[in-house]
């Protein structure tokens, strides 16, 4: 399969969550600020994880949500899983899904960016520091 081009701003994101043993990503965006539709004014990351790695990924979520708790008066930092059914399986499915985006949505398109741009980088980081403590059990 060909690799997509993965945009600049989100890449760390994206280059940190793949280097987590049980999570593939498959698609991101780092949000588009001065777009009239409202759903790109989010930077976000899909991915699926490897089969039994459940209870890994909540306890990784919870050390990312953790850490970045303090910024989230600024930006909303969630992390998801949503469901769907393609009409042709018509076989439930599910992906997950990191998503950014600025908390005052009245905000200019370059503050928005600035503080999905800074939410990003605190979540390379909490990443990080979740991939160096499973590394020293």
């Amino acid at each position: 399969m060909a690799k997509m081009k993965i945009e600049k701003k989100i890449k760390s994101l994206v280059d940190i969550l793949n280097e987590v043993h049980f999570i593939n990503t498959y698609s991101s965006c780092e949000g588009h600020y001065k777009s009239v539709n409202p759903d790109d004014h989010r930077a976000n990351v899909l991915f699926d994880i490897k089969e039994g790695y459940e209870n890994a990924l909540e306890e990784m979520i919870a050390s990312v949500l953790s850490r970045t708790a303090m910024y989230w008066s600024e930006t909303t930092i969630r992390m998801m899983k949503s469901f769907y059914v393609m009409p042709e399986h018509r076989k439930l499915r599910h992906f997950y899904e990191l998503y950014i985006r600025p908390f005052n949505q009245d905000s200019s398109p370059r503050e928005k960016r600035d503080n999905t741009d800074k939410a990003i980088k605190l979540v390379v980081d909490a990443v990080k520091k979740y991939i160096e403590g499973q590394n020293a059990l």
